[in-house]
């Protein structure tokens, strides 16, 4: 009769706990991604200025590094695609938005940040790691402009109204 109410006791137990689980697995990616994204942000400043690459290992004893091995075993992948996989891996989370938008008044200001541009627009394209918006441009499709983020209905109001004006 004891071995019975362990048994319940037991298999009601995994349950619960099963329930628990299923009812949180997709919240939980959620948070690591973002702090992926922040230890990149962070990596981001130790770039190589010139080409926007990590650091190679210059001596043997860089080899030794645990973070070294794993790059190394990981294929090299540049910061860019890290930071796109974490990107893309919000927005299948539901956590990010992704749109494209083509322009038909301006092209995409390509240069860094710009002392004509409006401040909004300057923050919506150029406004770094730190924005709430990621912009992806083409230049050799100077109207189309994708971006990544939170709240694009306040980014795409920005850059419609600062399209309209160039129709002017």
């Amino acid at each position: 009769m004891r071995f019975w109410r362990l048994l319940t006791g037991a298999i009601a137990i995994l349950l619960v706990a099963g329930v628990y689980i299923y009812s949180t697995h997709r919240s939980r990616p959620i948070p690591y991604h973002l702090a992926r994204m922040d230890t990149l942000r962070t990596e981001a400043r130790k770039l190589e200025h010139d080409t926007g690459e990590r650091r190679s290992p210059l001596a043997f004893r860089d080899y030794t590094h645990l973070y070294t091995i794993m790059w190394c075993l990981k294929g090299k992948h540049s910061w860019a695609e890290d930071w796109q996989k974490e990107q893309q891996a919000l927005v299948e989370l539901g956590y990010f938005q992704q749109r494209e938008l083509t322009l038909s008044n301006r092209q995409v200001p390509f240069r860094g940040p710009n002392a004509q541009l409006d401040p909004a627009v300057q923050k919506a394209f150029f406004g770094g790691l730190d924005s709430p918006w990621f912009v992806a441009i083409d230049q050799q499709r100077p109207y189309w402009v994708r971006v990544t983020g939170t709240n694009l209905d306040a980014f795409e109001e920005i850059i419609k109204r600062w399209d309209a004006q160039g129709a002017r």
